[in-house]
């Protein structure tokens, strides 16, 4: 049928002319025909909810390109919910290029209900498209059926979406290499072409170089041919995003020849990552002779990553970091605080002058002896204070068996082991006596757990016991304003589902809500606002660490962004035992039930 035949057919209430696939230019026309015909929006959008067709939804994707915005956006708040499973609406709105905030919080909308899991994830990517969100940020935020929140589950279905993502959120450190990798590789070997593709995505996201993960992907490659959506681009694709040296020539020889553009440009993309001169020619050769626009910023930025000694650095550490999907520390379990290498990385860039230390240290009794450290991490407080106090005896306690391990070789080298003890202990259930103690300071570890107020009433009680009459609590950390950079790396990469709209006002507000009182604990700020930096040596030194504890994405954008400075706001309190009996008897009173 002609286009005008089709808008003829719609204008008498024929929707079935749209039930069978029309061609781009079809639709092109069709469009022009619709765009200034005001009536015909409603019941064409509509007609994705009655028409279950896949073709129907998707001609109609295809035409809301065309279309004027604004009658668009009126379509949608009427009718808003009933839309929501369409996937064709959801992917022709980010072809729309609209920023009408009525489509927008469609999208959002839609992205919430996931009510079709193709229509969630086509909303998502167009919303990177219009919002300049991450859309794999926003799924793993929006995912909400509990289905996926078990590894092995998502392993086992990867040809669905919602699987994709919920694996995207369990993946960590430990199950990596040992579960996630073997069971995609297996994927790898399915009938199925959509389990295949899901799991190349995957192998593209995370990013893992493995002897077998390579060796799959490599005999995947040389068994499937470069045709359209076939198997062989996205085996490049995921190559490319690896980076590995042992995928060099196969990535030079897709980048001059694959069909796809998006293809040649991770090709590309990888050949800049392995960083080898051998490659310069190649990826030459191929800007000479590169027709699509969208390719040439991916080789010439490959040149500049292997000639350019910086870029060839940071990409060498993107590649071998081994940075985790999520960070460390976004799970809110503190699982970094089990690893003595990063945690004392970040703890030396920490006011690297020790300004913190220093006043801290001068809050404690001047007759002060016997010290005990709470949450003592790799030490620092601890070793500052043995080299500044008079005859000092310190006991230094972490819950975590690494830590104290790697802070007792760290005192034997330092010959300090007649001063400080270290401990494997739990804050909540201290193995000392009554009134042990002249003072118990924490840097950045009391309480365990600020927002859970039984563990915050357990801790200050534990310490008040082992204080001696007169005795003081001193603890450093954050002053609770939640105004620096540390914070806002903080609010963009450890997720918090329910609030993935809110902007980082919004989030610095409800963070201060939270805070009923210094530390949650009824605490004493004696000093707030202490600006110090937290500095590393390097932008590497930099990018890994934050890499580590706050995810891939945090990582690679301090090694782009050339960062290895950031801006902290500490807080210090200090409270005498008397001050902690009371702090627990207010938080006794907040915790029991009326």
């Amino acid at each position: 049928m002609s286009p005008q035949a089709i808008k003829t057919a719609i204008s008498a209430g024929d929707l079935s002319v749209l039930d069978s696939r029309l061609d781009k230019k079809t639709v092109a026309a069709l469009g022009q025909l619709i765009a200034n015909d005001r009536s015909a929006y409603e019941p064409v959008i509509l007609g994705t909810a009655s028409h279950t067709s896949m073709e129907y939804d998707w001609n109609v994707g295809y035409l809301l390109p065309h279309l004027r915005p604004e009658w668009l956006a009126q379509v949608l708040v009427k009718n808003g919910p009933v839309l929501y499973p369409s996937e064709g609406i959801a992917w022709g709105l980010g072809e729309l290029d609209s920023h009408d905030d009525r489509i927008i919080g469609f999208l959002y909308s839609q992205c919430e209900a996931m009510k079709n899991e193709d229509a969630w994830w086509c909303a998502s990517v167009a919303l990177e498209k219009l919002d300049g969100v991450d859309s794999v940020d926003l799924l793993k935020r929006t995912m909400s059926d509990q289905e996926w929140a078990v590894l092995e589950n998502c392993l086992n279905n990867i040809g669905k979406r919602a699987a994709v993502i919920g694996l995207l959120k369990l993946v960590n450190n430990e199950n990596l290499e040992a579960v996630v990798m073997p069971g995609l590789v297996a994927a790898l070997g399915h009938r199925d072409h959509h389990v295949v593709q899901n799991a190349l995505w995957l192998l593209e996201r995370l990013r893992f170089s493995g002897n077998d993960v390579l060796d799959k992907l490599h005999e995947l490659h040389a068994s499937s041919e470069d045709a359209g959506h076939s198997i062989q681009p996205r085996v490049v694709e995921a190559l490319g995003a690896i980076g590995d040296p042992r995928s060099r020539q196969l990535l030079e020889s897709a980048v001059g020849s694959a069909l796809y553009f998006r293809t040649r440009a991770y090709a590309a993309r990888g050949l800049g990552l392995v960083g080898d001169e051998a490659s310069i020619p190649v990826l030459e050769t191929a800007l000479a002779g590169e027709t699509d626009e969208r390719v040439v910023p991916y080789l010439t930025e490959a040149i500049y990553a292997i000639k350019d000694s910086d870029r060839r650095s940071l990409n060498l550490l993107r590649r071998t970091a081994h940075w985790p999907e999520n960070g460390m520390i976004a799970d809110h379990t503190n699982a970094w605080y089990a690893n003595p290498e990063v945690y004392e990385t970040f703890s030396r860039a920490e006011d690297p002058e020790g300004i913190v230390f220093r006043r801290a240290a001068g809050l404690l009794p001047a007759d002060c002896h016997r010290v005990l450290d709470v949450g003592a991490g790799s030490g620092r407080f601890s070793l500052h204070l043995a080299r500044t106090l008079d005859h000092p005896s310190i006991d230094a306690i972490d819950v975590q068996p690494e830590m104290v391990e790697w802070l007792r070789n760290r005192i034997s080298e330092e010959g300090l082991q007649a001063i400080i003890s270290p401990r494997c202990a739990d804050i909540s259930s201290l193995p000392y006596e009554d009134s042990s103690f002249d003072a118990v300071v924490s840097s950045w570890g009391f309480p365990a757990r600020m927002w859970d107020p039984a563990v915050c009433l357990a801790q200050v009680r534990e310490v008040q016991r082992v204080l001696r009459p007169g005795g003081t609590l001193v603890t450093i950390g954050w002053d609770e304003s939640f105004q620096d950079e540390l914070s806002e790396i903080w609010y963009r990469y450890v997720p918090e589902p329910e609030y993935y709209r809110e902007s980082v006002e919004d989030w610095r507000r409800r963070r201060v809500e939270r805070v009923h009182s210094p530390r949650n604990c009824h605490l004493t700020f004696v000093q707030r606002h202490i600006r110090v930096p937290l500095r590393f040596d390097s932008v590497e030194q930099a990018a890994y660490v934050m890499g580590h504890l706050f995810g891939f994405a945090a990582g690679e954008a301090v090694a782009k962004g050339g960062k290895r400075e950031f801006a902290m706001n500490v807080g210090i309190t200090r409270d005498t035992a008397g001050d902690l009996a009371t702090a627990a008897a207010t938080l006794q009173m907040a915790t029991t039930p009326a």
